[in-house]
């Protein structure tokens, strides 16, 4: 019996031996592939990308409201590959990849690219407040004073959009104060001596809008203001041209049918 024991003893210590590599291998190769991906930048737990389908589908139950410019910008990039199936999806897409366009652009002259404006993942289109541009955070943040300045919104033929941001960077000017011994310069402040030299703040300072909004109390007394900010509001033709966009030449006829 002590020899069968020692003998048994024996057997176990040497499986258990065996085991143990084919235990730790599997160890090592998770840790080695997330060593990886850590120097890489790349976060192993995040979630996986969304594909283009999965795009698509979630900016079609979404109505295509508050999509940013870089979510535009990404379905513009997937329809290239396979537009959407319903034609009502597709002239969505082809108006709001047109706004961000028209906006973008407009940033001091700058190039069409959609990649070039600053914020373009906290600018949004169409949201549902009713106005076609509008930024996610802070009104008197830095997306919003650059949406502000670089004027695009004028050209969208849409009268509350452009009054709404006029009377919003009305009120954060007003609220902006010049920076004070050696306080750290704040965003307001910063803003503050931005529109005190910028062509769009001076030309915005003297519509009714403005006036409107930096004088709650009334108006009485004042002189009217020099410009009408309806004068202002134009519709820029790439809105409304019949153009075939690049992606269509050769995509397969689109599907009629409801959301």
């Amino acid at each position: 019996m002590t020899v069968r024991r020692r003998f048994a003893q024996l057997a176990g210590a040497s499986m258990l031996t065996q085991a143990i590599p084919m235990l730790i291998a599997p160890l090592l190769t998770a840790g080695l592939v997330m060593s990886l991906l850590w120097m890489r930048g790349e976060d192993p737990n995040a979630p996986k990308p969304l594909s283009c389908a999965d795009r698509f589908a979630a900016a079609s139950q979404a109505h295509w409201k508050a999509l940013s410019i870089g979510q535009v910008e990404l379905l513009n990039r997937c329809a290239h590959e396979a537009p959407p199936p319903k034609c009502q999806d597709r002239e969505h897409l082809k108006r709001l990849t047109r706004l961000a366009v028209l906006i973008v652009s407009s940033r001091d002259g700058g190039s069409a690219d959609m990649t070039y404006f600053f914020g373009k993942d906290e600018v949004v289109l169409d949201p549902e407040d009713g106005l076609l541009v509008a930024t996610r955070g802070e009104p008197c943040d830095r997306t919003a004073w650059e949406l502000y300045r670089q004027g695009g919104w004028l050209r969208m033929g849409h009268g509350p959009t452009a009054e709404a941001i006029v009377r919003r960077a009305a009120v954060c000017t007003q609220m902006a104060g010049p920076t004070r011994g050696d306080a750290a310069p704040s965003m307001l402040s910063l803003a503050s001596e931005w529109s005190a030299d910028d062509w769009a703040f001076k030309l915005l300072s003297r519509t009714d809008a403005w006036q409107v909004a930096t004088h709650p109390n009334g108006l009485a007394g004042l002189p009217p203001a020099p410009i009408k900010l309806d004068s202002l509001v134009t519709t820029d033709p790439k809105l409304t041209e019949a153009r075939v966009e690049s992606w269509e030449d050769k995509a397969p006829a689109c599907v009629a049918g409801g959301r």
